[in-house]
């Protein structure tokens, strides 16, 4: 009988549970992104849909100007993804004049203008307008241009190319006129969500539970001493991973990872001192870069920065009220990083 309930806890913690987290980022990811509802559509275009753009900044009377054949009806978003967005200056913002008309058409179907300052933490901005219903199959011609820009508020090209996506807009009753319709709906969702590298990073909040769940579940399983500076090495890896590859912010990756280094905290019983010093030399970093100019890895450290302050203060107030025994300082943190994995 023990070794029943033995084999069936084993089966719940290895399989159940896992399966369930997976499921559920599964579904929410389908159902609660925050950029793309669930009755939008989005397809990822062809790098050459781009036919004319600016090298560098865009600026004063520069324009981009691209086409695309539409992959279904209710075209109704443009996504362009920038590489980097230059702050607004004492001249102000600038404005971007978007328009949209079907290919070989004379007149402008759509035109609208947007402050630069709107990109501001958002790369890949939505261009929308009014849904077309007989969209699908059709070449449609864009282009945006700048107004006003300056070198002070001008969207930031010099590393290539903005990225185009197209999005369409379905109602509540379109998707749910027939079964027919609803499956063929959910097949494109779900293939052209999870094959989209921004929705997969922006549903990390969705997977936090099952990532936190297998980290704690295999720590649980290391027993030998160097585990320890593995598991903190790897975190400390990952944080920094994050802030060199991927420029937006993604709230599910600083969960994911904050919680991560609260674990290490709690597991091999971390000083504050530790968690202060890792954000001393971000600091640094971060000074070090204004110096060169070097501005697009800035806001990534200060989210950080901010971060893992707050989680060190949390730390410095519980040692100050309960006084717990520490094992990694700051005295002895790189020693045991280094001696451990040597």
């Amino acid at each position: 009988m023990p070794k029943r309930n033995k084999k069936s806890y084993g089966i719940i913690f290895t399989i159940i549970i896992p399966v369930i987290l997976l499921l559920f980022w599964f579904f929410a990811s389908l159902f609660f992104n925050n950029k793309i509802s669930f009755s939008v559509i989005q397809y990822s275009e062809s790098a050459r849909d781009i036919k004319s753009y600016p090298s560098g900044l865009l600026l004063k009377d520069k324009s981009i100007i691209g086409e695309f054949k539409a992959n279904d009806n209710n075209l109704g978003i443009i996504n362009l993804g920038f590489k980097n967005f230059i702050e607004r200056g004492s001249g102000g913002e600038d404005v971007l004049l978007f328009r949209i008309k079907e290919k070989g058409q004379k007149d402008w179907k759509y035109i609208n203008t947007y402050r630069s300052g709107s990109l501001d933490r958002q790369l890949e901005y939505p261009f929308g307008f009014p849904s077309i219903p007989d969209s699908k199959d059709k070449t449609y011609v864009f282009e945006i241009k700048s107004l006003y820009g300056t070198p002070n508020n001008s969207i930031n090209l010099t590393d290539g190319k903005p990225t185009l996506s197209t999005a369409y807009q379905f109602s509540k009753g379109e998707i749910l006129g027939s079964k027919k319709i609803l499956v063929g709906f959910l097949y494109k969702k779900i293939e052209t969500s999870f094959t989209n590298i921004d929705f997969l990073l922006r549903s990390l909040i969705f997977l936090a539970p099952l990532a936190v769940y297998v980290f704690v579940y295999f720590l649980s399983k290391l027993k030998n001493k160097s585990s320890r500076s593995l598991s903190i090495g790897m975190a400390i890896i990952l944080i920094v991973l994050d802030i060199l590859l991927l420029k937006e912010y993604y709230v599910g990756i600083l969960i994911v990872l904050s919680i991560l280094w609260i674990i290490n905290i709690h597991k091999f019983k971390i000083e504050s001192s530790v968690t202060f010093l890792t954000t001393g030399i971000m600091i640094m970093v971060w000074v070090i870069l204004t110096m060169f100019g070097m501005l697009d890895y800035q806001g990534k450290l200060n989210v950080w920065i901010f971060t893992l302050f707050i989680v060190g203060a949390a730390q410095l107030i519980f040692e100050e009220k309960y006084s717990p025994k520490s094992e990694v300082n700051y005295k002895n943190f790189f020693k045991i990083l280094i001696k451990e994995n040597g």
